[in-house]
């Protein structure tokens, strides 16, 4: 009976630590926080724009970062580095872009927040990699 009862205990342990594991939308649920905002920009770009610039990157790069609609919303995306799958959900960076209607002062735009967890020299040359892709989708890194 005891056994049964360690067995049992054990189980309900072991739940608990894989559902305290990071995964996908939580990690990066946790990671749109004020306190890992890295930087914000306003880019006088559409979502279409965003997207052909990022496939001419992609074109002419190799790679480049990855586009993806948010479900359900027509005004929410996000971008991730193209070897986001192959760096620890950790080291990872969040661009979360958000359209915004054009105004009688403004045409459309586009808001990005950035997010990381860490803020060092490698990680905003990393940001300032991604940014560039879209702005100046000609240039790879390393080619400066």
């Amino acid at each position: 009976m005891l056994n049964r009862w360690t067995s049992v205990l054990s189980l309900v342990l072991l739940a608990g630590c894989a559902a305290n594991a990071p995964s996908g939308e939580r990690y990066l649920n946790d990671l749109r926080n004020t306190d890992y905002l890295r930087t914000e920009r306003t880019l006088e770009m559409t979502f279409p724009q965003i997207q052909m610039a990022l496939f001419h990157h992609a074109r002419v790069c190799g790679d480049g970062p990855v586009f993806r609609m948010k479900a359900d919303e027509a005004s929410f995306a996000t971008i991730l580095e193209a070897d986001s799958t192959a760096r620890p959900w950790n080291e990872q960076i969040v661009f979360d872009l958000m359209w915004l209607q054009p105004s009688i002062r403004y045409e459309t735009r586009t808001r990005v927040q950035v997010y990381s967890f860490f803020s060092d020299a490698a990680v905003k040359q990393r940001i300032a990699t991604v940014f560039k892709a879209i702005l100046e989708p000609d240039t790879c890194p390393g080619a400066d």
